[in-house]
């Protein structure tokens, strides 16, 4: 199983729910003005996960649900990121990647606290954003590196493997430029604690187009980094 992140990830993963949710039962806060967790609000973080693993609640087609941290449909930029570090404490305290979600759902807010509910996983729509890179550039976005760390939530060095895999959108870009793009999300990847014999770095050029254009046609969507994160193959013994 793999994962892709990229820049604005909290932006891809800010998700709306079809549905009716799940009563609230739990908020995590912060200090006033800043993103910094309450002791209260680490310990809430703990208690939210250790109740979804005790109960694991599940939508009526047997998948579990998630734990969902809610920011308010019109938040800015403090909600965000308050969101986004409680998001990474869920999944430090052992939330599964795959069941721990940030969902936009109101108008109000609650002032330095963002409510922890249960969500039934029917209702989530999941993306898997890529980092994107200005044409002719090799600059990686400015913000991806603090929601790069999702990315090490479960690293183990020596075991763990981060396969970066750059892309042009045309082949005058070339093969070279899509690799400097991945070398430079690798060493991104590397100031943010992973070593580098875990990383393997590929350029593919023009030749794997997440959306087709006619030659030398310039798309925003193809000039990206793609970032999986698997386990090494076992070792081969001849």
């Amino acid at each position: 199983m793999t994962r892709r992140i990229g820049p604005r990830l909290l932006s891809m993963l800010v998700l709306l729910i079809g549905g009716p949710a799940v009563a609230q039962d739990r908020s995590v806060c912060f200090e006033p003005q800043t993103v910094v967790l309450t002791s209260d609000g680490y310990r809430t973080a703990l208690e939210a996960v250790a109740a979804l693993g005790s109960t694991t609640p599940r939508n009526e087609r047997g998948s579990p649900s998630s734990l969902a941290v809610v920011i308010p449909q019109s938040a800015g930029a403090l909600e965000r990121s308050r969101a986004e570090e409680a998001l990474l404490e869920l999944l430090i305290a052992g939330a599964p990647p795959i069941q721990a979600r940030v969902i936009a759902e109101g108008d109000r807010g609650e002032g330095d606290c963002l409510p922890i509910r249960v969500v039934p996983d029917c209702c989530v729509i999941r993306e898997n954003p890529s980092l994107f890179f200005d044409s002719g550039s090799d600059v990686t976005p400015r913000d991806w590196r603090r929601s790069g760390r999702f990315l090490l939530v479960d690293y183990r060095p020596g075991e763990s493997l981060f396969m970066v895999d750059g892309h042009t959108d045309t082949a005058e870009a070339d093969v070279a430029l899509s690799r400097r793009r991945a070398e430079n999300a690798a060493l991104d990847l590397v100031r943010l604690g992973v070593r580098w014999d875990d990383i393997r770095i590929t350029g593919h050029g023009d030749t794997r187009l997440v959306r087709p254009t006619p030659p030398e046609t310039a798309e925003p969507l193809n000039r990206r980094v793609d970032i999986r994160v698997g386990r090494r193959p076992p070792e081969r013994l001849d």
